[in-house]
């Protein structure tokens, strides 16, 4: 799953693909819900974004496939509070498939174990293991003992090994941590650039170059950045089928798979070939004048409908803080029953306030809202999650549950939402 290539062309060449076999890209549609019967999946209801005024499409399907990546912006950014978009993943991954997954009933697994990445100080872009240098103390000191000069073939893993290292040597002192490249040669340095830019990592290179920030010669402060949930989210079984029959799922927004590129390429294969075997036959469902359709309709269009009211920004910095506070994750920061409680009573006062004063003036604010609230039940289910965790286990640390319960060690926990009711469930990690 760490597999790294090059991939600066990857949306051309994927397109290129998809176009040889006569697939239909449907561009500026993002799916904002599913559609299901009794029997499973019917369908997506998209939102037009193309122009400034939105509009609802429907699309009708017997399977659909979810591969919505990360889900970010759920907590502050690490960075720069207050500016949201300056996070190390896609600030518009927002829990899409978590979110609307679970209001159709379908089954979430560890979401309340978080995950966080590193890189850059302020500038935040992941990628740290592109860069090929080794870390260290102010004074020169080397952070960890496996190397002293880090070569393309050979890097530095301290951080990899102790994943909190640019959190605590702030916390007590000792730091700031920094990538050091000054011993890395021409080679290996150019290689280094080649591989940022396979990664996407285009605006920390042409920042660098604009300020003159040359890495062979000037060390690089790292920081921890904030959690965000990769490999958290969907259940799926060995076909990539959730528990909603029909509807699949693949990639970063999987919870008993951890996906990255890698396994995102393999199981997204995986699920549309058995998509494909599966299809069925019979009419499509009319899934425009469902109840769940009409309901969902008129939910979004509310926010064009008002002349004025708050914006999504602000509900979404919002939810920031009620997850900072009340659903910490570490290092440094601890949950309890008392504080995850509170947070979600804040979290539900959150909704109704975001539901009644949310005003969209154009389709591109009007998606931004649409995101935020998906936000905001990915931050419950969390939060649901981590009070039905009663134990400590990596970036979930509890201070009312301090230790680490081993006979958890070899299941997940799993949520789903039935008539409005929280149904959490234990499962083994491994299943047939």
């Amino acid at each position: 799953i760490w597999l790294k290539y090059d991939g600066h062309n990857q949306k051309e060449a994927l397109t290129r693909q998809a176009k040889k076999v006569g697939v239909t890209i449907v561009n500026h549609h993002p799916a904002v819900d599913l559609m299901r019967d009794e029997q499973g999946i019917t369908g997506v209801l998209a939102l037009d974004v193309s122009g400034e005024t939105p509009s609802f499409t429907f699309v009708k399907a017997r399977k659909v496939i979810l591969a919505t990546g990360t889900a970010n912006r759920l907590y502050p950014a690490a960075g720069s509070p207050g500016w949201p978009f300056n996070t190390a993943f896609c600030p518009a991954c927002a829990g899409a498939a978590q979110a609307q997954g679970w209001r159709i009933g379908a089954k979430l697994v560890n979401m309340e174990l978080p995950n966080r990445h590193a890189g850059p100080k302020f500038f935040a872009r992941a990628g740290k293991s592109t860069w090929i240098g080794v870390y260290r103390y102010p004074d020169g000191k080397l952070l960890g003992p496996f190397v002293d000069k880090a070569t393309r073939e050979v890097g530095d893993i301290t951080c990899d090994v102790w994943n909190s290292a640019y959190t605590d040597v702030l916390m007590n002192g000792t730091g700031p941590a920094y990538i050091d490249c000054t011993g890395t040669g021409p080679e290996d340095m150019a290689f280094m650039r080649e591989g940022m830019a396979s990664e996407g990592l285009t605006g920390l290179l042409n920042y660098m170059d604009e300020k003159g920030i040359d890495p062979s010669k000037h060390a690089v402060e790292f920081m921890q950045y904030e959690p965000h949930l990769i490999g958290r989210g969907l259940e799926i079984d060995i076909d990539g089928q959730t528990s909603v029959p029909g509807l699949y799922a693949t990639g970063d927004m999987v919870g008993n798979f951890r996906a990255d590129i890698a396994g995102a390429a393999v199981y997204g294969w995986i699920a549309g070939e058995h998509a494909a075997a599966h299809l069925g036959d019979g009419p499509l469902a009319d899934i425009e004048n469902t109840p769940w359709a009409q309901e969902r309709m008129a939910y979004y269009s509310r926010f064009m409908e008002r002349p004025s009211g708050a914006h999504w920004k602000e509900a979404n910095l919002a939810l920031q803080q009620i997850m900072a506070d009340y659903a910490a994750a570490g290092p440094h920061r601890v949950r309890s029953a008392t504080l995850l409680n509170a947070g979600l009573k804040y979290l539900a006062d959150l909704r109704r306030n975001a539901e009644a004063e949310i005003a969209a003036s154009d389709a591109h604010t009007l998606l931004r809202a649409i995101e935020t609230l998906d936000l905001i039940d990915n931050g419950e289910i969390v939060m649901h999650g981590a009070l039905e965790r009663k134990e400590s286990r990596g970036m979930h640390q509890r201070s009312d549950f301090t230790f680490t319960n081993p006979l958890l060690s070899d299941k997940f926990l799993t949520l789903r939402k039935e008539q409005g009711r929280i149904i959490p469930e234990w499962r083994q990690r491994w299943t047939a």
